[in-house]
């Protein structure tokens, strides 16, 4: 027997389990529309800089495992190759068609289509910008590993060469980078990021170049690309193992050079 209480909680239990499972049934609809969007085939309209492309049907694609220098926006200086980066990238893909294959994200945090894009006759563009010199590998974790050896082969062999951004950019040197193995990203000394990575996660680095040929990105804050430098702190905020691998190099094509003297590594915080 139902008494008037039981009737008003049942009613207000079935109203409230229809107004949170509309955010649910929406948010499934949605992310089920939005990777049928995923276009296997499609012509480049328009080239933003070295790693980012417009379809023609305003599709913003991030080129995955991959970064190119900032161009400046609102008054701001672009980075050092940005243009040229972009110029590349507007030669290769511009007007043509392009096949998209994704990887484990299909979008990222602004709504961009990341993906490996290929040209017609087999070309991956996001190896190729980087084995010219016009982009630098950006490792996201552990996801999309699988084009990781090729990329660092590609990267190393630039370097080497000294093509396009390792040419013409130059830095002004730190005694130490610290890098963090959790977010392939590396810092000069003094930079605040760096005294936020986790003692598991540490590692440093004795040269800008070493950071990159094992896969890490500059940080964006401090920017150890550029003639920037924060104020010259000796040492990292965290210890950890220098590695200089132009000293005892990794890739088959550099030219061996003597050992470098040792340079600080990240061993004392009393530095700070």
């Amino acid at each position: 027997m139902f008494t008037r209480r039981s009737i008003v909680f049942n009613l207000t239990v079935t109203s409230l389990c229809m107004i949170l499972s509309t955010p649910v049934r929406q948010g499934c609809a949605s992310r089920a529309a939005g990777l049928a969007r995923l276009p296997a085939e499609a012509s480049v309209g328009f080239v933003s800089d070295g790693d980012t492309i417009i379809l023609d049907d305003g599709e913003k694609v991030r080129y995955l495992g991959i970064d190119a220098p900032e161009i400046g926006h609102g008054g701001d200086p672009s980075e050092c190759y940005a243009q040229k980066s972009r110029k590349a990238n507007i030669a290769m893909v511009i007007g043509k068609k392009i096949t998209l294959r994704y990887g484990i994200e299909k979008r990222d945090r602004y709504g961009r289509l990341l993906a490996w894009v290929f040209l017609p006759d087999g070309t991956c563009v996001n190896i190729e910008m980087v084995r010219s010199g016009n982009a630098w590998v950006y490792r996201n974790g552990e996801k999309d590993r699988e084009m990781l050896p090729t990329l660092l082969k590609a990267q190393r062999e630039a370097i080497s060469n000294r093509r396009g951004i390792w040419g013409a950019c130059t830095s002004r040197p730190s005694p130490v980078y610290c890098g963090n193995l959790k977010t392939y990203t590396f810092h000069r000394p003094g930079c605040p990021l760096g005294r936020e990575i986790s003692q598991r996660h540490k590692i440093s680095f004795a040269d800008r170049l070493d950071a990159f040929s094992e896969g890490f990105s500059p940080c964006r804050v401090c920017k150890p690309l550029s003639a920037h430098t924060l104020r010259h702190i000796p040492g990292c905020v965290i210890p950890g193992k220098v590695i200089n691998i132009r000293a005892q190099p990794l890739f088959p094509h550099s030219v061996s050079q003597p050992p470098k003297p040792q340079k600080p590594s990240c061993t004392s915080r009393s530095s700070w």
